[in-house]
Parts: C-alpha cells; structure tokens; sequence
C-alpha cells in the first residue's frame, strides 16, 4: 500500500508540474505525455529496496516454522539465511522481477488512461478520475494480491532452505485444501488446476509439474494465473 500510494502521488505531481501555464480546453490532448509522469525503470529500485527486505523476513520466518514444526535438527541461523549466497541470490532475482513486472503493469495502467482520456476529449478532470480509479485499484486489489504471492513465494523459499540444510531428500505440493483452491470456485480458469497437484512429491531440487508448467514451489514461476494469489505451501519428504 505505502508503495502505491507514495507512486500514485508522485504521478499526480508530475502532472500538476506538466500543467503550469497550459491554457488548453478539455477537448486539446493532454499536454503531457506518459514519460514525462511516469517512468517504470526509475521506480524499480525503490520497489526492490522495500520489497527484498519484507521477502527476506517471509523466508526467514518459513524456514523457522518448518524447524520448529518438524524438528528438523539443523544449526540454522535464521537472521543471517537471508544473506547466505543461495538464499540472497533468490531475493535479488525475486525482488527485482516483481519490481519490474509490477511497475509495467503500472506503465500499462497509466498508458491506457492516458490514451482513453484524449479519445473521449475528457481533459484533465477525465484524466484525474482515471487515476483516482487507478488509485483504488492499487489499495483494493494490487496490493494485497502482491503481498498474498510474494509471501507465499518467499515463505515456500524458506522451507526449501530449511529442508537444504537438514539434507532432507524431497518435497510435497500441498494445497489449502478448502473450496477456494483453484479451479474450484465458480468462474476459475480451468487451465490452472492445483487441485491435481496436492500431494505431488518430487526430490528437492527437482521442479513440480503444476498445469502443466515447471515450479520450485508454489508461487514460484509459470504464467501469472499459475502462481498469483496462490495459496499452497511445500512440505518436506523424508523419503522418496
């Protein structure tokens, strides 16, 4: 949300900058256009800042909940997995595609009510209810669609570096288990099908074969109707 938010603002800065001294009527073009209030490559690093430490913590307190609930006797240090070289080099790629993958979505959001606005000759109130719309979107779906899959990903992350240490040889896909795992719910897309995946066993190092796509662990990898909003979990296999 803080992300979001901080970006919403800044675009509606720019745009006010962008209006100083213009004189055109509703029906003129918008007399900006969408690189001069919106950059997606400059808002990548801020994005990765803040996220790679909320992924590290994910992972962090995943590999603790699998030691404690399976007591798996390892000497893992908990506060320092996250800087390990395994561990750190998964958080910089992870943060760094979802910082980019999220703020093209966002150049495509803005880029479309950019368009739209100029086609209708909506002016600038048109185009300052489209961000507002934006706006609501970000803080009503986005953010917490972000947050459910980035944790889920960076959480199951911390279970494969429990089960790394403690030499354990396998892993199980494993769903919630409840009405809302996909495809259940009326209306889910049938290509995405986690149902059929419970219970799926592979060796650790190996992918699961889930809709027919490759994945390290649930909300890892694949097409985003895959991995988003996903809500499994890996378990470890003692054998296999």
């Amino acid at each position: 949300l803080k992300l979001f938010a901080e970006q919403m603002n800044d675009i509606r800065k720019r745009v006010n900058q962008s209006l100083k001294g213009w004189t055109g009527s509703k029906a003129d073009p918008l007399p900006f256009d969408l690189s001069s209030i919106f950059t997606a490559a400059a808002w990548t690093k801020r994005f990765v800042d803040l996220g790679r430490p909320a992924m590290a913590r994910s992972m962090a307190a995943g590999a603790s909940s699998q030691v404690d609930l399976f007591s798996l006797v390892i000497d893992l240090d908990i506060i320092d997995l996250p800087f390990r070289p395994v561990p750190a080099q998964w958080l910089n790629q992870r943060a760094e595609f979802w910082a980019v993958r999220t703020n093209g979505a966002t150049s495509q959001l803005i880029a479309r009510a950019h368009n739209a606005t100029n086609i209708a000759q909506e002016g600038i109130p048109g185009f300052a209810k489209r961000l507002e719309n934006i706006g609501r979107f970000n803080n009503e779906v986005r953010s917490f669609r972000a947050a459910r899959t980035e944790t889920v990903a960076a959480t199951n992350q911390g279970h494969l570096e429990a089960y790394r240490e403690a030499e354990i040889p396998g892993k199980e896909w494993r769903t919630s288990r409840d009405p809302r795992v996909r495809p259940l719910q009326e209306g889910d897309d049938p290509r995405w099908d986690h149902v059929a995946a419970d219970g799926q066993v592979v060796g650790l190092d190996d992918a699961f074969i889930v809709s027919g796509e490759s994945l390290p662990a649930p909300g890892q990898g694949g097409s985003p109707g895959n991995v988003i909003n996903c809500r499994c979990n890996v378990l470890p296999v003692f054998s296999i």
